[in-house]
C-alpha cells in the first residue's frame, strides 16, 4: 500500500511544480499526458485536487461552474491521442453542449 501512495505523491509533486511556472493550457496537456503514460492509482482524485488550476483560465473567461467543464472538454481532446476518454478514466463527463465544446477544439 505504501508504494501505491508514494506513486500518486509523485504525480502531485509534478503538478505542484508545474503550477508554479505553467499556464492552465499547459497543465491540462500535462494532466492528459500523466493519464496517458503515467501509472496513476486515482485519476479522479488527481482531477479534484487540481481542477482549480487546470480550469483557471476558463473560469475567468466563462463562469466558475462551467470553467471546469471547458477544461474537461479540452482534456478529453488530448486524451484521444492515448485512446482514452473521460469515462474510461472515471473522470466527470463533460456537460457542455456540443456547440460550446467545439469552441475549444
Amino acid at each position: 500500500m505504501q508504494g501505491l501512495l508514494e506513486g500518486d505523491q509523485h504525480w502531485y509533486g509534478i503538478l505542484n511544480e508545474a503550477i508554479q511556472a505553467r499556464a492552465p493550457f499547459q497543465l491540462r496537456f500535462l494532466f492528459a499526458t500523466i493519464c496517458g503514460f503515467g501509472e496513476v492509482n486515482d485519476i479522479p482524485d488527481l482531477w479534484f485536487r487540481y481542477k482549480d488550476a487546470l480550469s483557471e483560465d476558463f473560469v475567468r473567461k466563462y463562469y466558475e461552474n462551467s470553467g471546469p467543464q471547458y477544461a474537461l472538454a479540452e482534456i478529453e481532446e488530448f486524451l484521444k491521442y492515448y485512446n482514452l476518454n473521460l469515462k474510461k478514466l472515471k473522470l466527470p463527463t463533460n456537460h457542455l453542449p456540443d456547440a460550446l465544446s467545439n469552441l475549444i477544439n
